[in-house]
């Protein structure tokens, strides 16, 4: 009765919005099982909205942020890398990278081309970068202000790996001029195992 009744309202309101998608629209997802899909999101929805799950901040670069904010939110992420989803961390991480997808990066330290997020992100699942993926714990080791606008952070991290651990060294910087400035972005990210190799 009730619960029938809330569903067609949430699914008249989808409707409207657009987003449910009904037999006589065309596309994928089109037909039965779209129409039911919108009604199962929907009660998902209103079950969800009962508490049990907020919606995941959406950590990114802003104006507000000082370096130590900017990098403590980086590796909070990646402390919790499959929230709400997975390489969610990862994503953080990207989003405050300093990289142009055009060219080529040295944002680990060696030149690569990381304009892709999969590329990105499969560099931080191997062994030299994997420890920070999930860990349990990070010390800030030292800190170096390279000048008004750019600083070096070196952090031991232990992953939750036993025995795995590592020293990640991140530069910083805050753009001067244009639509991000006064915004700080991670320059570059390099594992202590990474700089010996090189």
């Amino acid at each position: 009765g009730e619960r029938m009744a809330g569903l067609a309202f949430a699914s008249a309101g989808l409707a409207r919005a657009g987003l449910a998608r009904g037999p006589s629209q065309r596309g994928r997802g089109a037909g039965r099982s779209g129409g039911r899909s919108a009604c199962t999101c929907v009660a998902q929805a209103e079950s969800d909205d009962q508490g049990n799950h907020p919606p995941p901040p959406q950590y990114k670069p802003a104006f507000d942020l000082e370096a130590d904010q900017a990098l403590d939110m980086q590796l909070e992420s990646l402390k919790r890398n499959n929230e709400p989803y997975v390489d969610h961390g990862i994503e953080v991480l990207y989003r405050f990278a300093d990289i142009d997808p055009f060219a080529r990066s040295g944002y680990f330290g060696r030149n690569l081309d990381l304009g892709q997020f999969e590329r990105f992100r499969r560099v931080l699942h191997t062994h030299e970068y994997r420890a920070l993926l999930n860990h349990v714990r990070f010390e800030p080791l030292s800190t170096l202000r390279l000048g008004e606008h750019k600083v070096k952070k070196r952090y031991f991290v232990e992953g939750f790996r036993p025995g795995e651990s590592g020293t990640f060294e991140w530069t910083l910087t805050q753009k001067i001029g244009g639509l991000k400035d006064g915004y700080w972005f991670t320059e570059s990210l390099i594992s202590d195992s990474d700089a010996q190799e090189l």
